[in-house]
This record gives C-alpha cells, structure tokens and sequence, in this order.
C-alpha cells in the first residue's frame, strides 16, 4: 500500500498517539543488542522486583508498528484500547491501588528482525509483552521469548499460538472466527448455493486465515470456488479482483489486514463487483467510514468477531471501556468499535496477571510467566470475549463463539449486531490445529 492510505479519523486529532510515536521513535534509536532479564534484586512492601518493577512502577512492553498503513489500520486502534484498560487502573491507583503501570512502545514497523531488535532493547525493562502484532512476527519472537523467560500477548489470533508457553492468547482462534462467520452465511436459506471464494495476503498470517477457511469450508459441506493471494507491496487490486469476478464469487472471505482494503474496495468498485466480503476485526476498513468508500463498506461487508455492539451496556467490559473512552479520550473522537475491545481485552489480560502477582509477593518476568501456566488462572473478560480456558499451555481451550456484525454509518462504532454467541460444531472441532 502507499502512504496515501487514509489513517483511522480518531487517531489523526490524538495527542495520546503523538506521544506514542515519539516515544517508539526515540526507543528505536537507542536499541541495543543484547536481551535478556535482570534478576530479582530488592524489595518494596515485601514486593520482590524484578525487570520492568522498580518498586512503585510497573513496565509492560509493547512491539506493535505504529507507522504505516497497519500502524495506522491495526497498531495504533488496539494499542488505544489497552491504554484505556491501563487508564481505568492508573485512575484508582495502579495495581493493587499503588503500583501504576506504563507501557514502553516501539515501532516494529511489521517486521520480525525490527520486531526483534526492539525486544532485544526493552527485555531487560519490562516485566512482560503487553502486545506483540503480527503472526510472521510472533512466530520469530517465541525462541527469543522462551530463552528469557518472559511472557507476551499475541496480538493474533492463530491457533498455532494457544499452547505455546511463553504466550498467553485471550480470544477465539481467527480459524473458529472465519468458520463460524461462514457457517453464519451457509447457514441462511439458500446460502449452500452461493459461490464461496477467498482473498488473502501472502504471508504468515494470510497461511493462518486460509487453514481456518478450508477446514471450514470442508466441514460445513461448501466449496471454495477461487483462492486468491496478493502479495503485502501489492498496491493495486485490479488482477486479484478479476479473478474473483471471473468466478461468479458471491461471497469473499477478506483474510487479510485492513490496511490493503482501500485498493480492493476501488478496484471492485471500478469493475462492478460487489459480493459478500466476510472479514474479522482485524480486516474492517472503519477508518474509511465518511469517505467515497463507506456505501461499498455498509453495503457489502459483515465482521466475525467476539464483541458486543459499542455501547451496549448489558455487557460489563463495553459498558467500562465505553466509561474510560468518555473520561480518558478526547471529546472529537470517534471509537474504534472493531479493535479497541481488542486492547481492551489486553489490558485486562495484563492488570490481571500483575494483580496476582502482587498477591503472590514477587513481580517478574519469571513469576508473570508462571501465573500464565498456572492451573488455577482465571481471567473475566466482563463479556467482551468469551471465557478462555487456560492452565498449563497443553491443556488450554480456546473459546470459539462469535457475533456476526454488518456495517452501519448510522451506528456509533459502525458494528452492528447481526447476530450473538454464533458458535458451529465446526469451529468446535479445528479447535488448535
């Protein structure tokens, strides 16, 4: 994509990012080479610290890109979510009311060696990885992950991550979100005939959509007519959608990120071709709501994701985050109603596990880690996802319901319900395959 991509409305009027950016472009000057932890050294309140805990403050890693167009797509909307999370607890005092959190973020410019270089420059700063972004880039973390004895949270879904021990996922597998969203159509009368076809980036993370796709496809009895990948520098759709075209695809499942939307939206606008797109959180092009594009979106897109409708406060964890935007954001902004729950859910993962570490007198990277494999962890989500079961990594099982939201210009948020708690036997069975 080119850097004409429009960034998200929200994130052009926030100071709160200037500040991030600054912040991931002075740390990138200043990585060094070398990882690794610090040991426990002393005490505060009976506390023993360890890397990233200097007694009174408490340091979480962040390793998303925030430049460029998935920077803009996907960095920056699900790094605003959690910030509001560490807001909310910052507010009544930090963790255990006296130790305040903050995060330490760097540019990983969705790139794995960048990504790598930026840990090896906080690892000995941080108590744990907040937010890692990108499957390519997670996969080339994990050795460096395991050797420190560190944890992070993956902000990708794929199942291939939920029984690694040194990440801790929160949400449904991007595998279960596709299948059920496709069970969701199949599922409709007449939906068995429509023609069911996929477009996706060519890399990791596209491989990862893709299995969840065909498993689906395979197990709810329909057939993928045309598979399509583009490469990540694509910046012009035109070949991709005439292929997709030329196969009567009547519905298209957008494995891809939304940063590449733009292009696909303008060259199927320009050849009349107008399916069904099936997308996840992470594919809905919301910041080209209010733009030439918005009839096309609302028209033609619904998202499979866990989530409840921005500002329904039946649900617990929308009505706080929607209380935290009100207080912590700025009054011109529009919610990110697709990825914000996202970082939310983060942040609610992270103040957990420093809660229970607290509680359990020692706050490290090694103690965080053994939190994440214990037995007996239990994280309320208040309702944004459904309950993950965790434990030790090879016994963890992840939730697999979605809700299934179309596109309107209309809603706050734009998301909204079609459907709630969408689950399928299919999506039960890939389970982490």
């Amino acid at each position: 994509m080119t850097s004409s991509t429009p960034q998200h409305p929200s994130r052009r009027t926030m100071s709160r990012t200037s500040t991030w950016l600054a912040v991931a472009a002075a740390t990138s000057l200043t990585l060094s080479a070398c990882g690794g932890q610090s040991t426990s050294q002393s005490s505060q309140d009976g506390i023993k610290t360890g890397a990233g805990f200097d007694g009174k403050t408490i340091t979480i890693g962040i390793l998303n890109p925030t430049s460029g167009p998935i920077g803009a797509g996907a960095g920056l909307p699900v790094l605003e979510g959690l910030q509001y999370r560490i807001d909310r607890v910052n507010a009544a005092g930090g963790i255990a009311g006296k130790y305040k959190v903050k995060l330490k973020v760097t540019d990983t410019k969705y790139d794995p060696e960048t990504a790598l270089k930026a840990y090896n420059g906080m690892a000995g700063d941080v108590a744990m990885i907040g937010s890692v972004l990108g499957t390519g880039v997670v996969q080339a973390m994990i050795p460096k992950l395991a050797a420190d004895d560190i944890l992070a949270i993956p902000t990708t879904d794929d199942a291939a991550f939920v029984d690694e021990p040194n990440l801790l996922p929160t949400r449904p597998t991007y595998q279960a979100s596709f299948i059920n969203g496709l069970s969701h159509l199949s599922g409709e009368p007449g939906g068995k005939d429509l023609t069911y076809c996929t477009l996706r980036q060519d890399d990791a993370s596209g491989e990862a959509y893709k299995a969840g796709i065909d498993f689906g496809a395979k197990e709810l009895g329909i057939t993928i007519a045309e598979d399509v990948s583009f490469p990540t520098d694509t910046t012009d759709f035109t070949a991709q959608v005439q292929r997709l075209k030329r196969a009567n695809c009547d519905v298209v499942s957008w494995a891809a990120a939304a940063s590449f939307a733009q292009g696909v939206i303008s060259s199927s606008v320009q050849l009349d071709f107008a399916p069904k797109w099936l997308s996840l959180a992470s594919g809905v092009p919301l910041f080209l709501m209010g733009s030439p594009s918005q009839d096309y979106i609302a028209a033609n897109f619904l998202v499979s994701t866990p989530g409840a409708q921005w500002g329904d406060e039946s649900v617990e964890g929308m009505k706080q985050l929607v209380a935290d935007f009100k207080e912590f954001g700025k009054a011109d902004e529009k919610p990110d109603a697709a990825l914000w729950p996202v970082g939310y859910d983060y942040g609610i993962a992270i103040t957990t596990l420093l809660e229970k570490a607290v509680d359990e007198g020692e706050v490290s990277p090694a103690k965080i880690l053994e939190i994440s494999q214990s037995p007996d962890l239990s994280i309320d989500f208040l309702g944004l996802t459904p309950t993950f079961t965790y434990g030790p990594p090879a016994d963890r099982t992840p939730p697999t319901a979605v809700s299934i939201f179309s596109i309107d210009p209309n809603t706050v948020g734009f998301l909204k319900t079609v459907a709630a708690d969408v689950d399928s036997d299919a999506a039960k069975k890939f389970g982490t395959k």
